[in-house]
């Protein structure tokens, strides 16, 4: 599904939705009904990390991508926190919530492209 046909479809019918789209090596995007955020790689802010680093494998990059994401948020959101029965909100802005999660996740992401295997080996 494109981004106009979930401006067309997704989001006329659920307003409040969110849409985080993983476009692989040409970074994400988040789209809702009033905004979207293009988010580039990595390598796209960091011309030297491409060549510090190769990119191995990059199976379990979109799950490592989610995850990062869904932490990152979740600490705005303080779903962590409430866990520990101190719930905090954020005073930030949504958009700059949005960036922030989406460079946490886009810098997991590539981590995890420049290891073989799996990225937390005990070695």
């Amino acid at each position: 599904m494109d981004k106009s046909a979930i401006k067309d479809v997704l989001l006329k019918r659920n307003p409040n939705l969110k849409v985080l789209l993983k476009l692989g090596s040409k970074g994400c995007e988040m789209i809702t009904k009033d905004y979207d955020i293009p988010m580039s790689v990595v390598g796209t802010y960091n011309k030297q990390i491409m060549e510090d680093y190769k990119i191995v494998n990059t199976t379990w990059a979109g799950d490592c991508f989610t995850a990062a994401f869904m932490v990152k948020y979740s600490e705005y959101q303080g779903i962590y926190l409430w866990y520990f029965n101190k719930f905090v909100d954020s005073k930030e802005d949504e958009q700059e919530i949005f960036k922030k999660c989406m460079i946490f996740a886009n810098a997991c992401a590539f981590l995890c492209i420049t290891r073989e295997g799996l990225i937390f080996d005990s070695k």
